[in-house]
């Protein structure tokens, strides 16, 4: 019961845009014939104007439309009006629609045959997924939980696995303590039944389950294998690629981002981007190319690329509502952050200089349209200018 609230309350909080994003993945889980779904989301994942949300064009040029709606009041009249936009001028396949889907964030009372009977009159299957019908498709998906709602779903072979106990409890203790969290804040969030049992666990007087190992990894971003058995690194780095933004975008907004911060080492400018997902848990991601042009040697031909995924991603993230910043380090500093997979980067990056805060901002501004570009050579060095050059030359 516990998961179906998390569940139901994840998709009742969903913003109108992410709500849509969500369900046509769910969607393409769901059945085969939702697997070409074409969103009218644009690149930033904002909503374009257009009816339907979605749709998917069968092999035999029909049409299933799809609607989706978050709003909690007047559903009935939302749902409605969006039925019919079908019908009007304003889809222009109208005549080509065999079936309509509509996905709300509520649970209509009989007033839901109301949309069949609608959709009936005009010819058109429906099918309908309410919130606990969403609910109850996620539950059968706990990778899709994990990612796009943040949700720990057990699978049904870790409901029916034997459950091990390991001794790893100074590691676990770790864990909280490098987030300065109570040993009572910490079971709340990691939704442990016992303070005491917690801290018999910490004192290695008793041994932790695999179950509650996940949840603290869960919690942390700290590797499974490292808490179990204290072996690898703490936390994992993963690349970004450069060739492909919406895969950039969409590796980093699975872990629902408060803040970014693009961090450059401004001796070899190698960089990091730092996701924060909230206060107990980052993440780090190193990019495969070093921003020295000037030292390099061929493969200029990628800096447009390079330009596109330091935009999309800035822009993307900062238009959502994360707080997306820039730091700029020198080697020694930078080393720290290099060596820092066996230490709580939350901690790190408050200990480190931030200066540079506006330089991931500042050099998307290529042709010096900001009143303080006359300025950037004396606020960061001949480099940010000679970067620039090249991003100028290329894009």
């Amino acid at each position: 019961m516990k998961t179906e609230k998390d569940l139901r309350l994840a998709f009742a909080s969903l913003s109108p845009q992410h709500f849509e994003r969500v369900c046509c993945q769910l969607l393409r889980l769901y059945s085969n014939e939702y697997i070409g779904i074409n969103s009218n989301l644009d690149a930033l994942g904002k909503t374009k104007p257009g009816t339907p949300d979605a749709y998917v064009r069968d092999n035999d040029g029909r049409y299933i439309a799809l609607q989706f709606t978050t709003q909690k009041d007047r559903v009935r009249e939302k749902v409605l009006s969006d039925i019919n936009k079908l019908s009007s001028d304003k889809c222009h396949f109208t005549d080509k629609i065999h079936k309509v889907t509509i996905c709300i964030t509520t649970n209509p009372s009989s007033e839901i045959e109301l949309f069949y009977n609608e959709c009936e009159k005009l010819g058109w299957q429906c099918h309908i997924f309410t919130l606990d019908k969403l609910v109850t498709v996620s539950q059968n998906h706990p990778e899709f939980c994990q990612q796009y709602l943040n949700v720990f779903v057990p699978s049904q072979s870790e409901k029916t696995a034997i459950e091990q106990f390991f001794l790893c409890g100074e590691r676990i203790k770790e864990l909280r303590e490098e987030r300065k969290l109570s040993s009572s804040r910490f079971i709340d969030l990691i939704e442990h039944y016992s303070e005491l049992d917690l801290l018999k666990i910490e004192l290695n007087e008793q041994e932790c389950p695999s179950s509650l190992i996940e949840k603290v990894s869960v919690l942390t971003g700290a590797e499974v294998n490292w808490i179990k058995h204290g072996e690898g690194k703490k936390y994992l780095v993963e690349s970004l690629p450069y060739y492909a933004p919406e895969i950039s975008n969409k590796t980093i907004e699975i872990n629902n981002p408060k803040e970014l911060y693009f961090c450059l080492n401004t001796d070899n400018f190698d960089m990091y981007l730092i996701v924060k997902c909230n206060e107990n848990k980052w993440i780090k991601y190193y990019f495969d190319y070093s921003l020295d042009f000037w030292d390099w040697y061929g493969d200029l031909h990628y800096i447009p690329q390079i330009f596109n995924q330091l935009k999309s991603i800035y822009e993307s993230f900062d238009k959502s509502g994360c707080w997306v910043r820039g730091r700029t380090y020198n080697n020694k500093n930078f080393q720290l952050l290099e060596n820092s997979e066996d230490n709580f980067l939350g901690n790190l990056l408050e200990k480190l200089p931030k200066q540079g805060e506006n330089w991931i901002d500042d050099i998307r501004d290529i042709h010096h349209r900001y009143p303080i570009s006359d300025r950037y050579e004396s606020i960061y060095g001949a480099w940010f200018i000679d970067m620039q050059k090249y991003f100028r030359k290329s894009v």
